[in-house]
């Protein structure tokens, strides 16, 4: 095996001795294939479970990461309003809606 300097790309021969495939990628499905080769073919499925597109106190669903960004934003806005000195009750019944 040859000496792999610091600051230097391996090849894929030396890749593959230092990370050798487990017994894991050679395991047997019981149609007689490997579970690598059934996981190569499979194509990514629908998502059946619902998501939510904002945050809510009761649901136990999922939430988009986007509704989660924005609950955050608007947290740190009325922060920075109240920081700064700025109109924090206008901030504050934007963010509350009310």
């Amino acid at each position: 095996m040859s000496t792999i300097k610091k600051g230097t790309l391996m090849s894929q021969d030396e890749t593959i001795a230092l990370y050798p495939k487990t017994s894991a990628d050679n395991v047997l499905t019981e149609n007689g294939s490997t579970v690598e080769s059934e996981l190569a073919n499979k194509s990514p499925t629908n998502h059946t479970h619902p998501i939510d597109s904002e945050l809510s106190m009761t649901s136990e669903n999922p939430v988009q990461n986007k509704a989660v960004a924005k609950a955050i934003g608007d947290i740190d806005a009325a922060l920075s309003a109240v920081i700064n000195g700025t109109d924090f009750d206008a901030q504050l019944t934007e963010l509350l809606g009310v």
